[in-house]
Parts: structure tokens; C-alpha cells; sequence
């Protein structure tokens, strides 16, 4: 229950953060700078910790793991984007039968511009086909999606270059 968005080398998030009652209990980011560079946005289970472990070092599509991988994580209910340093794609996913303990996990490359995973994913992805940033997407899905809350934070995959200044002398 979130919406992160991802467009142009740039995810953006939303805020909210859900416990078992619904209840709206902390306002943090969603998304993780990776050793490798990249950026991960998640959504669904709250403690991806070994999702996090499994992706650190993951700098290209085809060093996404394999399904099984991803499904020995446990995760029950997870989507994430992974923008890589490159600025392509890759939308990932966890699904876990509260029933009969199946799992179905995978991982594709995203090819068509904008992706946004969460509960107001449709908003968003609707957004950035109108020309949105993924930023103005993810502020457009926090006043339609009932479980997106502001503020929004954005990422670029290019950290920003700090420049020195000079001292007078």
C-alpha cells in the first residue's frame, strides 16, 4: 500500500507507512541506494531486509536473481522497482498463497517508459503517460490512492556531485 514511481532515471515515493490495523505509523522513505549503485523501491511486505541482502550488488538486468531466489526470501506480498545505474528498468514481485504457501516470484525488464509499482501504481503509470515526472506522479497518486501519503521523496540514480568551494585567501 504505497506508490513508487520511476521514470528518467528518477523513483520517487510516497510516505506512508501501514501496521496490521491500517494505521498510518511512521513517514519514511521507501527506496534504498544499493552498494551496487542502484536504487530500490519497495512496496508490500515492511521487513524486506533479505530482499535488500539478496539485490545489493545487482548492477544489470541479467544479474537479477532467478525466481527461486527471489521466492526464498519468504516474502509474502512485494513489489519492487530496481533502477539500475545504467537507468533501465527491472520490476520485481513476491506472491505468497496464504492458503496453500505457493509462491510466484519474477523479475522483467521494464521497456516502456514509466513504471510505478503500490497500491496507486495505475494513478501513477496514467500520470507519467500524460508527460508527469515520476516525482509529480507519485504527488498526483498520494491525493487518489487512500494509502499513498505525502511527502514525496525522490532519488536520482546519478548521486548529485557536490561541489567544492573555494576559500578566499
Amino acid at each position: 500500500m504505497t506508490t513508487i514511481a520511476v521514470k528518467d532515471g528518477v523513483m520517487a515515493c510516497d510516505s506512508c507507512w501501514l501496521d496490521d490495523n491500517e494505521v498510518h505509523s511512521t513517514s519514511l522513505t521507501k527506496i534504498t541506494r544499493l552498494k551496487s549503485g542502484a536504487l530500490l523501491g519497495e512496496a508490500g511486505d515492511v521487513d524486506s531486509r533479505a530482499m535488500v541482502r539478496l539485490l545489493q550488488n545487482v548492477k544489470t538486468f541479467e544479474q537479477v536473481p532467478l525466481s527461486a531466489d527471489l521466492a526464498a526470501t519468504n516474502l509474502a506480498d512485494y513489489a519492487g522497482l530496481l533502477l539500475f545505474p545504467s537507468g533501465k528498468v527491472a520490476m520485481l514481485s513476491v506472491s505468497r498463497s496464504s492458503t496453500t504457501g505457493g509462491c510466484s516470484a519474477g523479475a522483467h525488464e521494464v521497456n516502456r517508459g514509466g513504471a510505478a509499482v503500490g497500491s496507486g501504481a495505475g494513478i501513477a503509470v496514467g500520470a507519467m503517460d500524460s508527460g508527469k515526472s515520476a516525482r509529480e506522479a507519485v504527488e498526483i497518486a498520494c491525493r487518489r490512492d487512500p494509502y499513498s501519503k505525502a511527502p514525496v521523496h525522490v532519488v536520482s540514480v546519478k548521486p548529485a556531485v557536490k561541489k567544492a568551494v573555494k576559500k578566499k585567501g
